[in-house]
C-alpha cells in the first residue's frame, strides 16, 4: 500500500548523478558522516554548495547510503575505494545496477520508480507524461509544488536521453553516464519522446539475477508467477525498470536457471509460468559470476 506521506520530490537540487560523484562522496562520508552537513564541504568535496546536498541526496536514492545513514552493503561491495568491484562506475553493468536500485527505492526516488515501474507509454509527449503524472499523484491525494514536479521531470528526460554513438563525447560520459543506457529518446522534432521495449545488450541473465536475488530476500519470496515481475500494479516491474518484454524476461530467466540451477527453475501451470526459487542466494554471487 503506497502511503502518499512517503513520496518525495525536489531533492535532487536539480542535478543527476555525475560521473565521480559516487567516489568522491562515498570516500569522504567514510571519513566524515557528518561531511554533508558542514560549512566547508562543498571546498572538501570540489562542488558547489547545492551539489553538495544533491551528491548527498543520490547516495541515498541510489541505495549506497540506507535512510538511517549507515553505508550499505551494495556502496561497500561495488564502491567502496578499496575492495570495491568497481568504484568509479566504470562498468556498464554498474549503471544498469544503479538504475535498478533508483527504479525500485519508492521513498527516495517517487518520480523514477513511477515512471519506470507505472507509466507504460512507449511514446508520449512532455503534456501526456504530465497528465499521467498528475492522475496518479491525485489518485494517492498527493499535493506537490508544480514547479517541483516540471523540474523533476525535466531531469528524469536528460537524465536518461540516449544520444548516438557519433554524438557521445568522452565529456558527455563524464557528465551523465546514464545517458549510454538510451532508455529514451527524443524524435527529430523534439516533440514526442519514446521509451521502447526492446532486448538491450547491457541486460544479462547475471543482472537479472542479481534483482531477483535482491527481491527474494526483500520479500521472502519462494514460488511466484512470472507475471509477479511484469504486471504486478504499483509494485516493482523488471520488464518495465530494464524496458524489456515479457519473451525477453522470459529467456533471460531460462538462461540464469540453466546457470545458477540451485538458485532457481521455472516452472509452466494452467495459469503460466512460475519461478521456484531454490534458496536464497546473496545478489552479489551473480555480479562475480559475470
Amino acid at each position: 500500500m503506497i502511503n502518499p506521506k512517503e513520496l518525495t520530490f525536489g531533492r535532487n537540487e536539480t542535478f543527476f548523478l555525475r560521473y565521480g560523484w559516487i567516489a568522491k562522496g562515498l570516500s569522504a562520508y567514510q571519513q566524515d558522516s557528518k561531511i554533508f552537513n558542514e560549512v566547508d564541504a562543498p571546498l572538501k568535496l570540489g562542488v558547489g554548495k547545492n551539489m553538495v546536498s544533491s551528491i548527498k541526496y543520490w547516495l541515498k536514492a541510489y541505495d549506497i547510503i540506507s535512510p538511517e545513514g549507515e553505508i550499505t552493503e551494495f556502496g561497500t561491495k561495488i564502491f567502496d575505494l578499496t575492495t570495491g568491484l568497481d568504484p568509479y562506475s566504470e562498468d556498464e553493468m554498474t549503471h544498469w545496477l544503479l538504475h535498478w536500485k533508483l527504479c525500485k527505492n519508492l521513498n527516495e526516488a517517487t518520480l523514477y520508480f513511477w515512471f519506470f515501474n507505472i507509466f507504460k507509454k512507449a511514446n508520449f509527449t512532455l503534456s501526456q507524461l504530465e497528465k499521467d503524472l498528475d492522475e496518479w499523484l491525485d489518485k494517492h491525494d498527493k499535493q506537490v509544488s508544480p514547479n517541483t514536479l516540471k523540474r523533476d521531470r525535466a531531469l528524469l528526460l536528460r537524465t536518461y536521453l540516449g544520444k548516438s554513438s557519433e554524438e557521445i563525447s568522452p565529456e558527455d560520459f563524464l557528465d551523465n553516464p546514464f545517458s549510454n543506457l538510451s532508455l529514451i529518446n527524443l524524435s527529430r522534432d523534439e516533440r514526442t519522446y519514446s521509451c521502447p521495449v526492446k532486448m538491450r545488450s547491457g541486460i544479462s541473465p547475471e543482472l537479472i539475477g542479481f534483482c531477483l536475488a535482491d527481491l527474494q530476500l526483500q520479500e521472502n519470496l519462494t514460488r511466484v508467477p512470472l507475471d509477479f515481475f511484469i504486471d504486478e500494479k504499483e509494485k516493482i516491474s523488471l520488464t518495465g525498470i530494464f524496458k524489456i518484454d515479457r519473451d525477453n524476461l522470459t529467456i533471460l530467466i531460462e538462461e540464469l536457471a540453466i546457470k545458477v540451477p540451485e538458485f532457481l527453475s521455472l516452472e509452466d501451470g494452467i495459469e503460466g509460468k512460475s519461478i521456484i526459487f531454490q534458496k536464497s542466494f546473496d545478489p552479489f554471487y551473480f555480479i562475480e559470476l559475470k
